[in-house]
């Protein structure tokens, strides 16, 4: 086991394809999105539901989910960008409509 921020694509248990861009880390993204606070959520339901998941895009590959794990932690580096774009792209609406006000 490897700190959370060691883990790597090449650590996952499956190739990082686009089966899992496309299929896996897409779905995570918008089960995250789904949330109360996609910012903030335990790290037990996050891998329950990345359990899930995982059950369905990869019926074959034999693998458990857990918070101290690769596709946990690859996947939560994926969340966190997500949730940095959103900021970002805040930020630029906000940067624009005070561009915009007239003194």
């Amino acid at each position: 086991i490897k700190p959370r921020g060691q883990y790597r694509n090449t650590d996952l248990p499956v190739p990082a394809d686009s089966k899992w861009v496309k299929a896996f880390l897409s779905t995570a993204v918008l089960w995250a999105g789904s949330q109360p606070n996609p910012w903030e959520m335990s790290e037990s339901v996050m891998a329950d539901a990345l359990q899930d998941i995982f059950d369905v895009v990869y019926p074959n590959v034999k693998y458990v989910v857990n918070p101290n794990g690769a596709v946990f932690a690859v996947t939560q580096q994926r969340l966190s960008e997500w949730r940095s774009n959103i900021g970002s792209a805040a930020l630029a609406v906000i940067v624009d409509f005070c561009s915009r006000i007239k003194d």
